[in-house]
């Protein structure tokens, strides 16, 4: 996870209900896997809880998965997810989906911060763009 900004990485274990009739792993439950990994991020670097308390949370604007290999059962997968860039507005995630430490998958998320009240975008929390700024040197 080198020369990754504000990595998480963790391991996923395919279930039967995850495989399709083709006997891989159904294109949706990669979707399920990003949330997985970003839900982590937020869990480590910018706390779900703390936003909602200060009146905004994150939202997801777009989610573009490139599909490189399929996964099966048994496979040993993890995923990595990442800060590829914060502007004012929004951020870019990036993620890789590995199997049997191939990728099997590559995904950008665009998401902005939300306020509770009115759902509109708001500007990037100054404690997130600081935190990025830090380890993105």
């Amino acid at each position: 996870m080198e020369n990754k900004t504000l990595p998480v990485k963790i391991e996923f274990v395919p279930k039967t209900y995850d495989i399709d009739f083709a006997g891989v792993v159904s294109n949706i439950v990669y979707v399920r896997w990003l949330e997985d990994l970003r839900y982590l991020w937020l869990e480590k670097y910018f706390p779900l809880q703390n936003q909602m308390e200060k009146g905004f949370a994150p939202a997801v604007a777009s989610t573009d998965i490139k599909y490189k290999i399929p996964i099966k059962m048994f496979s040993k997968v993890k995923g990595v997810m990442w800060v590829q860039s914060i502007s004012r507005i929004k951020y870019t995630l990036c993620a890789e989906i590995y199997s049997d430490d191939k990728i099997a998958a590559t995904a950008v998320q665009i998401g902005c911060f939300v306020g509770l009240e009115d759902l509109k975008p708001i500007r990037i929390p100054p404690e997130l763009m600081d935190l990025y700024m830090e380890f993105s040197i």
